[in-house]
């Protein structure tokens, strides 16, 4: 690939979808170094904390989505990320949520 193929290519706007189930000892703590590694990168979504876990859906630049992965994989190993494509101009979000749940599935309205 060449190097303007892979600069468009990092560019390329992306959803990330993912979870993992793992016992998290310090809820706010994590909640807060997830909301600023986000900030950090300008990426938009929600992602769900709980005892559990994480659950987590976001939109930004696959280059920034890759480094949120990689930092994020300090803390959660073995994460099964679903990258997903989207248009250049869509925004599947208008801001960031992260939240502090009972559960990281289901229905709850936490």
């Amino acid at each position: 690939m060449s190097m303007e193929a892979e600069s468009r290519d990092s560019q390329k706007r992306c959803v990330l979808l993912y979870y993992k189930y793992r016992k998290i000892e310090d809820l706010e703590f994590v909640r807060e170094s997830q909301e600023t590694l986000c900030k950090k990168l300008f990426l938009k979504g929600r992602i769900r904390l709980a005892e559990e876990g994480i659950n987590g859906t976001l939109c930004g630049t696959k280059e920034n989505l890759k480094t949120y992965t990689a930092e994020t994989t300090t803390i959660f190993p073995d994460v099964d990320w679903k990258f997903s494509s989207i248009s250049a101009d869509q925004q599947a979000f208008d801001g960031l949520q992260v939240k502090i749940v009972s559960c990281i599935v289901g229905n709850s309205k936490d």
